[in-house]
Formats: C-alpha cells, structure tokens, sequence
C-alpha cells in the first residue's frame, strides 16, 4: 500500500479515482493533486548537494515517506511580480499541482520530511527560484530553511562558456553561421553577430541551470541522497557528476568584449574566428 502523501495534511483528498485525463497544456486549468507533468527525462537532472561536501546531479523526486520520515512544514513566500503555482514531486518524479500564489502572497504547506517542491509562473509555466534554487526540499521539524522565498531566476548571457545551455535551435544557428565565416576566411565580427543573435537572457531550466548564482538544491538525508543517485545511475546508465561551475567573476570579464589591442586575443580575424569555434565545439573544430 501507497504511503501517505502531503494532500492528506492539507485538505481532504478529492473523491473518486486520480485523474487519468491527459495533461492540460495550461499549467492554471490544471486540477489540483493530478499529475500535470510526468517523470522528466533522464537528461533532465537538477544539482543536489548534501552538507557541504557531497554534490551531484539527479532526477529529483520526494523520498521521504509519511512512516518513515517526520512532519515538516515550508512557508512559500511569493516574493516575484508574477503569479506562480507550487507543485509537489512526488515518489516516481511527477509533478503535481498545488494552489496558486499570487504576487506578495503566502502559504503555510503542511508535508513530510524529504518531500521536494517546486515552483513554475503560472502563465508560461517556467521554473522559478526558490531561495535561489530550482527547487526546494523539506527539512525536518525544527531544522533550519522552513522560509522558502520564491523569486525570478536569474538569467543567463550567451559566450563561448555557456554555448551549450542555450536551446538547439540557436546552437544550429551558430554553427551553421561559424562554417560560413570560416569558408570566407573573416571572422572578425562573427562573435558581436551571434551575441546579437542569441536570446537576450535565458531561463534557466533544471537540465541547464548553468549560471553561476542558481545554487545546487539542499537535501537534508544520506539515504535520501543515496536514493537519489541510485535511481538516476539506473535511469541514465552513470553517475553524473556536478556541473562545472564558474563563478561570476570569472564569466562577466569573458563575456565583455575584448580590448581591441589586447595582447590574448588574436590578431588577425582567421585566428579570431579559429578561437571562437574551438571554444564552443573544442580544440580542433576550426579544421573539421
């Protein structure tokens, strides 16, 4: 028999059977307490980090359940200008829908230990933060972080560093635009072109939160940690290890133009161009 589940505290679960219905395309018409979004993709992993030491990527999901684990209890505070949504990730990784809360709101959520909730804007259905992260977990009662403050992520700028964070279709773009320059043997403002070319600013989603201030998601288990990376080994045939993390003073320098009589960067536009191409599909893309 199934463990208890956080609705149980909240409210009276809805009579009948769950729904099987398909998923509504709108995150605001979808029922409360039905799956919405299903399993994500076994490429689709967040960043955890247990203590200070242990971090590593996985699909997130609710460990803890009701026997085995303690009440807890989050205050989400909707600190953006947007109205946002919560949804629980149960057991199997779906995403369920809660209530709404509206800009400046706040919500007492009565769940258990180890259970991970997440935030999306309730028209585009896009991630939120919450106290930084792309999604948060319960502590155990009288454990610190029961204030769980949703805001706006951060968005990321496209350069050489973050290239692969941005959607294919714009990658595509790039490359095909790199191989034109290339045959004409200019590059000298093939860079300035794709920074005009790619999205102004990317939301981060759980498979590409790259940029440097989204923090790994805080568990607060070694069995449920372990769980975690067992479950997603399983999925996806390997343990993945943490993203590679630049800090922001490392990126915003870089993605600065470049003085033009700087000495590190090439002079002339072939060499400018080599550079580019093998920062973004590494060393030896310029003469494929």
């Amino acid at each position: 028999m199934e463990s208890p589940r956080p609705e149980q505290l909240l409210a009276p679960a809805p009579a009948g059977p769950p729904s099987c219905s398909p998923v509504p395309t709108r995150l605001a018409e979808a029922p409360e307490r039905a799956i919405w979004r299903r399993k994500r993709k076994a490429a689709e992993v967040e960043e955890v980090q247990l203590g200070a030491s242990k971090c590593s990527r996985v699909a997130l999901a609710s460990t803890g359940h009701a026997e085995e684990g303690s009440l807890a209890s989050l205050e989400f505070c909707n600190s953006s200008s947007r109205p946002v949504r919560m949804l629980w990730i149960n057991y199997d990784g779906h995403e369920v829908p809660y209530t709404i809360l509206q800009p400046g709101e706040s919500k007492v959520y009565r769940t258990f230990a180890q259970h991970a909730w997440q935030a999306r804007c309730l028209e585009s259905a896009r991630r939120m933060c919450i106290n930084g992260s792309q999604a948060v977990v319960a502590a155990p009662a009288g454990a610190e972080q029961a204030r769980a403050v949703i805001t706006d992520p951060p968005l990321l700028g496209w350069h050489e560093t973050t290239h692969a964070a941005f959607p294919q279709p714009f990658r595509q773009q790039a490359a095909s635009l790199l191989l034109c320059w290339q045959r004409l043997a200019s590059g000298s403002q093939v860079r300035h072109i794709i920074v005009q070319l790619a999205p102004s600013g990317l939301w981060q989603e759980g498979r590409a939160a790259a940029h440097p201030d989204i923090p790994p998601v805080q568990l607060h288990s070694r069995s449920g940690f372990r769980q975690l990376v067992r479950s997603t080994h399983k999925a996806t045939g390997q343990a993945l290890p943490p993203r590679s993390r630049l800090s922001v003073l490392e990126i915003m320098p870089r993605q600065a133009p470049p003085p033009p009589q700087a000495e590190q960067w090439p002079r002339s536009p072939l060499a400018a161009l080599n550079r580019l191409m093998n920062g973004l599909f590494g060393p030896g893309a310029a003469a494929e």
